[in-house]
């Protein structure tokens, strides 16, 4: 009985070590094949990895044809008067999109604060541990739901036209722990599927992996839970990769 259950420990061993390496092949090429006839046979047979190439695959078509609709700034959500959601280095004045709750408004501008500080951006002396506010952020959307969608809009203007590496490289990581977390409404489920297909054309490290981590939620429910802890946070801002965010959210 002992033999089976090291036998079985060292096969789902050797299928994660595989799983990985499927993985970052497909990252390091930067986007998924045209899925061929085994593709699809493996992702009718529930290969999650496998339906998630196919659903980019199919999807980036329809994004491609209607990237000129779908900019951040198109987005229905943002608040009147809104600038152009492109990064900077300075805290919000005013919130990004319609919020319901005037009393939310204290909230997002310390959320800011938070993602600025995650990716190294905020001026004056750094938090001790600046992991910390990647959890804070995720954090204050569990306790508010309401925060989520203007914590996403916050964190694509970060990263867009980002002029600073590890900035953008943590920016990308933090928000695909938040979508690993918090898959984006309907109405806005293109405009982030757009903007990393963007980032990916443009070369931008990463930005395919938090793609793959969109549709992962997609396939598996918005509604399936997952928790990362500060440790995986941690470990995710030493080191800002595709790779090591969808290590730490199991996808």
């Amino acid at each position: 009985a002992i033999q089976a259950t090291e036998a079985e420990a060292a096969a789902k061993a050797k299928a994660a070590e595989d799983a990985a390496a499927q993985r970052a092949t497909r990252l390091e090429n930067g986007h998924p094949a045209s899925p061929n006839r085994g593709a699809l046979l493996r992702a009718n047979s529930g290969d999650a990895n496998a339906m998630v190439d196919f659903t980019m695959h199919m999807n980036e078509q329809k994004i491609r044809a209607n990237m000129h609709l779908l900019g951040l700034n198109r987005m229905p959500v943002l608040a009147p008067g809104t600038s152009l959601l492109t990064w900077g280095d300075v805290p919000i004045k005013a919130v990004l999109t319609k919020l319901s709750d005037r009393r939310l408004l204290v909230p997002c501008k310390t959320m800011y604060k938070s993602i600025l500080a995650f990716m190294g951006d905020q001026k004056g002396t750094a938090p001790p541990c600046p992991a910390a506010k990647g959890v804070e952020v995720l954090q204050m959307c569990e306790r508010e739901p309401e925060l989520r969608v203007e914590a996403l809009v916050q964190l694509l203007k970060q990263t867009n036209a980002n002029p600073r590496d590890e900035s953008r490289a943590r920016g990308l990581a933090l928000l695909g722990l938040f979508l690993a977390h918090f898959h984006p409404p309907p109405a806005l489920e293109n405009f982030v599927e757009a903007f990393l297909i963007g980032q990916s054309s443009e070369g931008v490290q990463g930005a395919e992996g938090v793609r793959r981590i969109l549709h992962h939620k997609i396939i598996q429910g918005a509604n399936k839970e997952v928790k990362v802890t500060l440790r995986q946070v941690v470990d995710v801002w030493e080191s800002p990769t595709a790779e090591g965010v969808l290590t730490a959210v199991g996808f």
